[in-house]
């Protein structure tokens, strides 16, 4: 056979391995244009349902508070009778006195007393909100976890039925999922059936559980569980406490031992501090936040049961007040019903939605939106 023949032969197959290999890098490429696309699908299925749950859950206290508002700012003038109304709809909606007093200076300032309009006052007050629970979270900015900071402890503090138990085994259930190792630890010891019920729970989430007979030194039931978590490479320990009542200062000063003890296992312990807040309670749960806050160090607080009360204003009141952060929220009685905090989805849902939040278009990541001081007047 000719050299000429052979090299048009070759010629002849290196063309059509070039065709084939084209052919499947485009397939290729498309098959990956085709699940990216079905992933934003379900991301925005998702998102979707995540607002519908949000909104749901929210439903009375926005029939309270966004209902209330909207009927009084639909025929105003800005004049002292709108304030004094605002005032009364925003502290009996369980937002509180002082941050009630915040909002109106920002209002005052922000919306023209001489052609008020509806849409407006509703998305300043709107965008106030928001501030006021991103400036909470700034405050209290999580580090990225890492090795050196392994095992994370979170110590859960409140008053009896608030739902610290039920609280941590949700949350260790969501954790386990996203793939961490988690140990629970039975820290009350005082309520008859506490430790099983958490045993239970760790059970069903595949969580290590730690603890002790009743009426056992709570201090020594964290401490222990920390050293296993250290032992077994864990990435998370979730501490109980025993309910105890804000105005019993022998039961609260033990939370300063358990905090000494939870700092003698691993330095720098507990990471975070979570105070377990039972939101249909209203303003009395911000008063307990008060009295816990002066016990302990808090980093962030979980409202549980916002689904079945018309007093979720009380979220706005923790994070304006004493700046502490919500970190998650109960949305319902399912295990998947326990969901970090969303500000931006929170206020929208809020106010509903035929009230597009006037920063929406900014972004919904919540650390773009820009965080202001608070403003030192006061309303008249």
């Amino acid at each position: 056979m000719e050299w000429s023949t052979l090299a048009a032969i070759s010629a002849g197959v290196v063309v059509v391995c070039v065709v084939l290999l084209r052919q499947w890098w485009l397939r290729r490429e498309f098959a990956d244009v085709v699940a990216e696309a079905a992933a934003l699908k379900r991301e925005r299925k998702a998102e979707r349902a995540g607002d519908a749950s949000w909104g749901t859950a929210l439903a009375q206290t926005r029939g309270r508070l966004g209902g209330r508002l909207r009927q009084l700012v639909g025929k105003v003038v800005a004049d002292d009778q709108l304030w004094r109304q605002l005032e009364e709809v925003l502290v009996t909606s369980d937002v509180g006195i002082q941050t009630t007093q915040h909002l109106l200076a920002c209002l005052r300032r922000d919306v023209s007393a001489v052609s008020p309009d509806r849409r407006h006052v509703i998305q300043v007050l709107q965008k106030r909100m928001l501030q006021m629970l991103c400036r909470a979270e700034e405050k209290h900015r999580r580090p990225e976890a890492s090795s050196t900071n392994t095992p994370r402890v979170l110590l859960f503090v409140g008053v009896n039925g608030a739902g610290k138990t039920t609280t941590i085994g949700k949350l260790a259930c969501r954790l386990v999922r996203e793939g961490k190792s988690v140990v629970v630890a039975a820290g009350d010891t005082f309520r008859a059936g506490a430790c099983e019920q958490l045993e239970a729970w760790a059970r069903r989430a595949g969580a290590v559980f730690v603890g002790k007979e009743h009426k056992a030194d709570p201090s020594s039931v964290l401490y222990d569980a920390v050293s296993r978590a250290k032992s077994v490479g864990a990435d998370v320990v979730l501490c109980d406490t025993a309910g105890r009542l804000q105005s019993r200062q022998g039961l609260m000063d033990q939370l300063g031992k358990m905090h000494r003890a939870l700092g003698k296992a691993l330095p720098g312990a507990p990471h975070e501090s979570f105070i377990v807040l039972d939101a249909t309670i209203g303003q009395n749960a911000l008063a307990q936040a008060r009295q816990f806050a002066q016990a302990t160090p808090l980093t962030g607080a979980v409202l549980t049961k916002l689904d079945g009360t018309a007093k979720g204003g009380v979220v706005v009141g923790v994070a304006g007040e004493l700046e502490i952060p919500v970190r998650y929220v109960g949305l319902g009685e399912g295990v998947d019903d326990l969901r970090p905090f969303d500000p931006l989805r929170f206020v929208t849902a809020l106010f509903g939605e035929s009230e597009p939040l006037a920063v929406e278009a900014e972004s919904r990541d919540r650390r773009q939106v820009q965080v202001e001081k608070k403003p030192v007047e006061q309303t008249a």
